[in-house]
């Protein structure tokens, strides 16, 4: 059945692996349970990771299999490498919602053992990545995690990928580690700003958390982030770019770090704005209200997609009719523009229409 399917060979080798597993697992638990005694040869830690995650994928659930794979943990991981601890943890993220309550206990055993295996000096951002993700959804706090990855974070997050800064920030945050905003200062004050190793989303996704949490960002920084941005504006999808500009309005921008932004994004906005959600939108008007330095087609773009939105509601009405307040105070000269007339008339239509 594997010539007609696009298979390749490492899935399907997930899926030969997944089924030796099974056929062992379940042949231990029904005729022989004494199989699982003895370290199998076959059956490292790895290949556990690999097991879970086919479970995961092929949303196969038996309780009494996950059992087994948590007593076989528990028995062989001594001998685990960090490799193998690091895909062992992240097979458990993956199959979370399939722990039963009853086994509860056991879990919270073996996960808190896998964690105090992790040898942290030397890990690299993926593993430390790996490890945020496994631990957010996991859900079985461990101190010893926390703070190493908090002091790696704290003396060189300039080592770690900008990707996988993303997601370990976004882990902390998430779980309400203490004292994160300090964290967070340093990891943006620190972290490199490469544009070869820079990963758009991530950026925003700090940038957004920088927001969030009103942290102090050192205006060599601010500047050095912008200059990033600058070159990566080609990569920018609307929903990030939108993102990226408001964060980057709450740092206290210099007058000319601005005036080189809206440079930049009165070319991109207008090839991106096409068919954007109600709040990537809003985030555009916001940015664009605060710097002042939209031209005359991106105020066009920006309005035409503003009539193109669905105002259905009462509540969408008023908040086009606050936008374009908004934009008339900061653009006088916009309410003069035929898309701004247009969207002038349809909301006169609309509130005639609920009146």
């Amino acid at each position: 059945g594997f010539t007609k399917c696009q298979c390749t060979s490492h899935e399907l080798f997930k899926i030969t692996m997944f089924n030796h597993a099974i056929s062992l697992f379940e042949k231990a638990s029904s005729t022989r349970p004494t199989a699982l005694m003895k370290r199998p040869s076959s059956f490292n830690g790895q290949e556990v990771g690999i097991l879970l995650n086919a479970m995961h994928a092929f949303q196969y659930e038996n309780r009494r299999l996950i059992e087994l794979v948590l007593s076989h943990i528990d028995r062989w991981l001594s001998g685990y490498s960090t490799t193998e601890v690091l895909t062992t943890l992240w097979g458990i993220a993956r199959v979370r919602k399939m722990i039963h309550e009853d086994s509860h206990a056991d879990f919270e055993k073996v996960v808190t053992t896998l964690y105090d295996r992790i040898e942290f000096s030397g890990l690299g951002g993926r593993a430390l990545g790996t490890i945020a993700l496994s631990y957010g959804s996991i859900g079985v706090n461990n101190d010893r995690v926390v703070e190493n990855i908090r002091k790696i974070l704290e003396t060189h997050p300039e080592q770690i990928e900008m990707k996988y800064l993303s997601i370990i920030l976004t882990m902390m945050y998430s779980q309400q580690i203490p004292n994160f905003d300090s964290v967070l200062t340093d990891a943006i004050s620190k972290m490199s700003l490469n544009a070869n190793t820079a990963h758009v989303n991530a950026l925003a996704r700090i940038l957004h958390l920088a927001k969030t949490c009103s942290i102090p960002v050192p205006p060599a920084q601010v500047e050095a982030i912008c200059a990033l941005v600058e070159i990566l504006f080609p990569k920018i999808k609307a929903f990030e770019l939108s993102h990226i500009l408001v964060a980057l309005k709450s740092f206290s921008l210099s007058k000319l770090a601005v005036e080189s932004l809206d440079q930049y994004a009165n070319i991109y906005v207008k090839q991106i704005l096409n068919n954007v959600t109600r709040s990537t939108l809003e985030r555009f008007v916001e940015y664009f209200c605060f710097s002042k330095g939209a031209t005359g087609e991106t105020l066009q773009c920006m309005l035409a997609e503003l009539t193109n939105l669905p105002h259905s509601t009462e509540k969408h009405a008023d908040w086009l009719t606050n936008t374009c307040s908004s934009l008339a105070i900061s653009y006088p000269q916009c309410t003069s523009v035929c898309e701004y007339q247009k969207l002038q008339d349809k909301l006169r239509t609309f509130k005639a229409r609920i009146t």
